[in-house]
């Protein structure tokens, strides 16, 4: 399956590639807008539930069952881009080489 081509200020080292983990060091700590960001461009809704409590739910052409975080604040750390990543892999088929610069 080709990439889905994203411009760079959503697939940069700051958001997916991070996540993904594609490509070598391309971990960093990520802000939850840069993250929004990249996901409402692919079609995603954003429900902010109850103060940290966040739903990313996809479009249907991506899936139907919604990604869900709760944060205490607006940095996702490693062990949040973690637990993304394989809720990405398994909800959506993501990894890395999925997405690419425009």
């Amino acid at each position: 399956m080709p990439a889905i081509l994203l411009q760079r200020r959503h697939y940069n080292y700051k958001t997916l590639a991070s996540i993904l983990k594609d490509g070598p060091n391309r971990r960093c700590k990520i802000d939850l807008r840069d993250l929004e960001g990249a996901l409402v461009v692919l079609g995603f809704s954003i429900v902010n539930a109850k103060g940290s409590r966040l739903t990313f739910t996809p479009p249907p052409s991506i899936g139907s069952v919604a990604l869900r975080l709760h944060l205490h604040n607006h940095e996702l750390g490693y062990y949040h881009q973690d637990a993304l990543k394989h809720a990405m892999e398994d909800l959506y088929g993501w990894g890395p080489g999925t997405f690419a610069c425009a």
